[in-house]
């Protein structure tokens, strides 16, 4: 039976939202601010799923595996401290922008977020290679169940929502029905609509009704 991978859903929800941004940040005119929002506007759902996922990985990954094996997550932790100063300093960036910049001041943008992706790919390949399989060797897929039930149960119901819209498009439809199942039976009527809404925007009907049909 395969085990639980716990980085493996967030890891491939944001290489989606990573693509969609590097992919409309491409094409933005910068002297254009109805595009530099929308811009602005993506960029700030990666940001925030981004922020999440090191909060999660944090307390739920690295610190369990301290524990067990002392040190282990040191590279991993030294990382997120890296990466995470890059992302505030491209955030602020973009947040100056306007639509008055020139399109010079908008490639060097580019320039800065490609090269922060290109680190954080590497970054999470890192953590899929070592931490991942170290952290399966020392803890139960009982443990790491009631963990996924603590983080959604602390997350702010918009995140939730973001992860919907960058992880359900990234995964398989089993994957996605058997998350759905749990959360469609322990949420909400209203909850589970706005997920629904969440996900009709961004997935095909056919895998959306796959993924739900008699959940």
């Amino acid at each position: 039976m395969d085990r639980l991978r716990p980085v493996d859903p967030p890891h491939k929800g944001i290489r989606n939202a990573f693509s969609q941004v590097s992919l409309l940040a491409g094409r933005t005119d910068f002297a254009d601010p109805e595009q530099v929002r929308q811009l602005q506007a993506a960029a700030s759902e990666l940001f925030t799923v981004l922020r999440d996922h090191k909060n999660q990985e944090d307390t739920f990954i690295f610190s369990p595996l301290d524990q067990r094996v002392p040190g282990a997550t040191d590279d991993e932790r030294a990382q997120h401290v890296l990466r995470h100063a890059e992302l505030d300093a491209l955030e602020s960036a973009l947040a100056s922008f306007d639509g008055t910049q020139t399109n010079d001041e908008g490639h060097s943008f580019v320039l800065g977020l490609s090269g922060f992706h290109g680190r954080y790919l590497i970054h999470m390949e890192s953590e899929e290679a070592h931490a991942e399989p170290l952290f399966l060797e020392h803890v139960t897929d009982e443990e790491m169940a009631a963990d996924q039930g603590a983080i959604m149960a602390q997350m702010p119901f918009e995140t939730l929502l973001l992860w919907f819209k960058y992880i359900v498009p990234a995964r398989r439809i089993a994957d996605n029905r058997q998350v759905l199942a749990g959360f469609t039976s322990a949420a909400p009527p209203e909850a589970v609509a706005a997920a629904m809404e969440v996900l009709a925007s961004v997935e095909t009907p056919e895998r959306l009704q796959a993924m739900t049909e008699n959940l």
